[in-house]
């Protein structure tokens, strides 16, 4: 089912690259919020052959006039994404607004048609069977190659920019991968970064008020929504890696994540781990440290009451056991 799912979604994608030359080499982090992608983002910006700016774009509820880069600049003001707006417009003929960005991929201008049309939200066969229908309606294909070329045209601009091979992207979102799929073919690679969901409903509840129940069922659709995507990746294109084991051994963790890049050996201790980052993503992107260092949040253990930690075991613990976790 999945092999010829594949195969005919290929047929559909009629999207020409920019600079088909010139292959683009994207790695890609999905996950859930609350993961780490923030601290890997800065960790990974700092390998001399990855450029990362964390999020590709600033959330909605983020993107305004204020909202600040980790450099500290405002993002209108930013030298980096001035520079970025700059060659995206002289070498690819694609503007982009110095605050809305318009990246991120949406099915529809209508938000509930576009829940519909692009979340995990249903049992597997009815949405490789949805997914397999909407690539064969003209308007969605134009739309999806529509944000293709913009993001092709910015991670190109970024890595020209940065002088760097690889971009690291770390939105999270398992429907921005048909996106890259477009623009980096066989090249795209994925890291699916999970952690303990009690450790995620914790941090939910305390940053966006979620219920315990609500925490353990988006953790769940989240990851769920990852395998998905990654069902239509060959297997050695992805890895997954947790992000306690990246706080407890990053230089273990780092090690396979190279690897499996391509990209030269790194360690957390790396004495050339310096340099500006212009990083989007939480409260961490604005700390003061230029070579943050991986530490392990389990502030849950200690906060979250038994009755939360039973409860979000019992709606995500199936999920949880079959990525390492214990009860």
């Amino acid at each position: 089912m999945t092999e010829r799912w594949n195969a005919m979604l290929a047929e559909r994608q009629d999207y020409v690259p920019l600079e088909p030359l010139e292959p683009l080499s994207v790695l890609y982090l999905a996950g859930v919020s609350f993961c780490g992608s923030t601290l890997l983002s800065f960790i990974m910006n700092t390998h001399p052959e990855v450029v990362s700016v964390g999020e590709i774009s600033p959330t909605a509820r983020a993107e305004g006039p204020d909202y600040l880069c980790s450099c500290g600049a405002k993002l209108a003001s930013c030298t980096l994404f001035a520079s970025v707006r700059t060659v995206m417009a002289r070498r690819f003929g694609v503007s982009m607004d110095p605050v809305y960005w318009k990246l991120l991929h949406r099915a529809t201008a209508n938000r509930y048609l576009d829940h519909l049309a692009t979340v995990y939200t249903y049992p597997a066969l009815v949405v490789h069977v949805r997914d397999t229908v909407r690539e064969w309606v003209p308007a969605w294909r134009k739309g999806i190659n529509w944000y293709a070329r913009r993001n092709e045209a910015f991670i190109r601009s970024v890595l020209r920019v940065s002088g760097k091979r690889l971009f690291f992207d770390a939105t999270k979102l398992s429907t921005r991968i048909p996106v890259l799929r477009r623009i980096c073919g066989r090249r795209l690679l994925v890291l699916h970064l999970v952690r303990d969901p009690r450790g995620y409903a914790w941090s939910a509840g305390r940053h966006e008020g979620l219920t315990w129940d609500r925490a353990a069922r988006n953790w769940t659709r989240s990851n769920l929504a990852v395998e998905h995507a990654l069902a239509g990746l060959d297997p050695h294109r992805w890895i997954r890696i947790r992000y306690e084991d990246l706080c407890r051994d990053p230089d273990a963790v780092l090690a396979r994540i190279t690897g499996f890049a391509g990209v030269a050996p790194y360690t957390s201790d790396d004495p050339s781990r310096r340099g500006s980052h212009h990083i989007i993503g939480n409260e961490m992107r604005l700390s003061a440290d230029p070579r943050p260092r991986p530490r392990l949040d389990e502030t849950w253990r200690e906060r979250l009451p038994a009755e939360g930690r039973d409860r979000v075991w019992a709606l995500a613990g199936a999920l949880a056991a079959r990525y390492g976790y214990e009860r």
